[in-house]
């Protein structure tokens, strides 16, 4: 029981949040654009990633969480690649300038907390948490104001849902911080309303 419990509800949600990122490289390969996302929709989901790392690593999270995170932080790039390959009228300054700052605020917080790893990883699962909780309101409008989905995947979205539910009950039953009972929750909401815009727009 223990271990159908660890291959479903720990390895299989952690493996579907890598997972959930082909369908949309997919469709971004065949558009030759990553139009069906918001920029702060992708600005959000890579701070939110690679902040999971820190929170995985950093406090007693287990097996799975880790190793699948550096995979789904893989995807993340393979996506932000993909923004800045193809050709896109949005330009690519912001993108540049999104990615220096970034990186340098992530670097400077790691250094600076890294005597502090219980703490480090605490607020990383806050900034996860704030990042996946409003940077998909901007890809909700994205699609409101367009009224059509196009560029954005379905099975991203349902992929992303599956594991979210997989992995509220993994929370639960291992009584993992609350951050990850909170980004759970709003990517289960979010999800259903993305669902809602596919059905009503299409």
């Amino acid at each position: 029981m223990d271990i159908l419990f660890s291959l479903f509800f720990i390895w299989l949600p952690q493996f579907l949040y890598f997972v959930c990122f082909v369908p949309q490289l997919v469709k971004n390969y065949k558009l030759k654009s990553v139009e069906g996302y918001s920029d702060f929709f992708l600005f959000g989901y890579t701070i939110g990633f690679f902040f999971y790392g820190v929170y995985v690593f950093a406090l007693p999270f287990p097996l799975a969480y880790r190793i699948m995170s550096l995979c789904q932080i893989s995807a993340i790039i393979l996506i932000i690649s993909q923004r800045l390959y193809y050709p896109d009228k949005r330009g690519n300054n912001k993108i540049y300038a999104f990615l220096m700052s970034f990186l340098t605020l992530f670097i400077s917080m790691i250094i600076m907390l890294s005597s502090q790893v219980k703490m480090l990883g605490s607020l990383s699962g806050w900034i996860l948490t704030g990042c996946l909780l409003i940077t998909p309101l901007t890809q909700i409008r994205k699609i409101y104001l367009r009224k059509n989905t196009r560029g954005f995947s379905l099975g991203f979205v349902l992929i992303f849902l599956g594991a979210a539910l997989c992995d509220l009950v993994a929370a639960y039953v291992l009584a993992l911080p609350v951050q990850t009972y909170l980004y759970t929750i709003k990517s289960i909401i979010v999800n259903v309303v993305f669902c809602y815009q596919f059905a009503h727009y299409r």
